[in-house]
């Protein structure tokens, strides 16, 4: 069960006192890499964003990314112990990584104290990208992902609360999750 960013966690401290933690502080980085059967379970339960769709091409071919619903992930603590981000649908195999034709859930996570995004398909992981990262872009970056031909990746906004610290200088920063197949 996933503990949800607007719960707290009620504890008895050893001093008696009951003590208040909010429920994001239990959320957070991976000890391990997920499984497929992880991975395939949660999407089926993803809500796609159909309308924020990107298409890129490489060649005559294409490369298409499916984000979530713009709610999910709640929070970045959510995010770091893994949420499915997209279905990628891939004509053409990764430059980086030489993941197959296909089409795959993207499910991203922090394990340890790095970002991972991973290629799942029929209840297996197919490929891990090369590159991933949490960044920031200026205000007015759109809601949809970009597309990246150079490497074949995706720069992919998240929600506003997935993102820490904010970035100095930028009140308003825009969240972005980037990766590389």
């Amino acid at each position: 069960m996933r503990i949800r960013s607007y719960e707290v966690i009620l504890a008895l401290t050893t001093t008696g006192v009951l003590s208040a933690t909010p429920a994001w502080s239990q959320a957070g980085p991976r000890k391990g890499r997920p499984t497929g059967q992880e991975i395939a379970a949660q999407a089926k339960g993803a809500r796609l964003n159909t309308a924020n769709a990107t298409r890129g091409k490489l060649g005559e071919k294409h490369i298409t990314l499916t984000p979530v619903d713009p709610g999910q992930p709640k929070s970045i603590g959510d995010l770091e112990a893994g949420e499915v981000v997209g279905v990628m649908e891939a004509e053409v195999a990764g430059d980086e990584t030489g993941l197959p034709v296909g089409k795959y859930d993207l499910y991203a996570a922090k394990v340890g104290d790095k970002w991972h995004v991973y290629a799942e398909a029929h209840g297996q992981i197919v490929q891990e990208a090369t590159r991933v990262g949490l960044g920031e872009r200026k205000r007015g970056a759109g809601a949809k992902p970009e597309f990246v031909a150079k490497g074949y990746g995706f720069i992919l906004p998240l929600p506003r609360n997935c993102y820490y610290p904010p970035c100095p200088g930028d009140p308003d920063p825009f969240p972005v999750l980037w990766f590389y197949f």
